[in-house]
């Protein structure tokens, strides 16, 4: 569900979450799959390959002008040579790249009287989690900690347009049951 693509200076990661649907904030969510690539096409692809594996609906993530230039050139060369293409939302409080909100909504999902992200099995996710310095919350850019960015953006998102689902749960329960149905 959710992506932050790099150029290649810098690795690239997909994290894909399930949320537990309730109609009582906050949803658990869980880390369903992640990965990181340093090639935008690999990235590209483990995204799509990620998206028929588990059904994801959107990938949510800064859209920056250069990112949405460099995104339109992948996905048209992509289309000339038969491949499936990737489109991505922008998620909620990405625009200037900055770390520092991504993070914000992490530790307010991770702390322990609160934990409603459970990431058990994540080597890439723990890892950037006990590397990630808390000083550097204030100039780090979501290009340094990719997977922490993703991962941020993923529940940033998520948490917005959580709250409209709870607005109307009868709509968002036909929606299940749609899509559970369609699957078989």
């Amino acid at each position: 569900m959710g992506r932050h693509l790099s150029t290649g200076r810098t690795p690239g990661a997909v994290i894909i979450c399930a949320e537990e649907f309730t109609l009582k904030p906050p949803a658990q969510i869980f880390l369903a799959d992640e990965a990181q690539e340093s090639a935008t096409d690999n990235l590209m692809q483990r995204a799509l390959d990620f998206r028929a594996l588990y059904q994801v609906q959107e990938f949510y993530g800064r859209r920056d002008k250069d990112f949405y230039r460099f995104l339109s050139f992948l996905n048209a060369d992509r289309r000339q040579r038969g491949l499936k293409t990737l489109e991505t939302l922008e998620a909620p409080n990405s625009a200037d790249g900055n770390i520092s909100f991504p993070i914000g909504v992490l530790r307010a999902r991770l702390s322990p009287n609160k934990k409603t992200i459970h990431l058990s099995g994540s080597k890439l996710l723990m890892a950037a989690l006990q590397e990630f310095q808390m000083g550097t919350v204030s100039t780090a850019k979501d290009t340094e900690f990719p997977v922490l960015a993703s991962l941020g953006y993923v529940v940033s998102a998520l948490n917005e347009y959580a709250d409209y689902d709870r607005d109307r749960p009868e709509e968002a329960e036909m929606e299940y049951n749609f899509e559970s149905i369609m699957d078989r």
